[in-house]
């Protein structure tokens, strides 16, 4: 994940990743986070089903507040509660690119 995470950050034409069923994690996350900052290329990203909890949600949340190319985002089957979805809601309030969120 560190190598993909690092790559992110500098990648110019990368514009779908599907991320599904990998065990992703709140660490993983926040690591994927960081780069997602950096990347301003980006428009699809499916993270669902990988376990991403509260603390991977707000790491996210964060990220969705300054990358403004993400529109499209598929988080289902994931593990977040009250804290994350408080955490994207926010997140949402200031972000104006993201047009199609997946929860299921």
């Amino acid at each position: 994940m560190n190598s993909l995470c690092e790559c992110l950050k500098v990648n110019q034409t990368l514009t779908h990743l599907e991320l599904s069923d990998n065990e992703i994690g709140d660490e993983g996350m926040q690591a994927l986070s960081e780069s997602l900052k950096a990347n301003q290329i980006l428009h699809n990203l499916d993270l669902s089903r990988n376990q991403i909890g509260d603390e991977g949600m707000q790491a996210l949340s964060e990220s969705l507040k300054v990358k403004q190319a993400l529109t499209h985002l598929e988080l289902g089957e994931n593990e977040i509660g009250d804290e994350g979805m408080q955490a994207l809601s926010e997140s949402l309030k200031v972000n104006q690119a993201l047009i199609d969120l997946e929860l299921d």
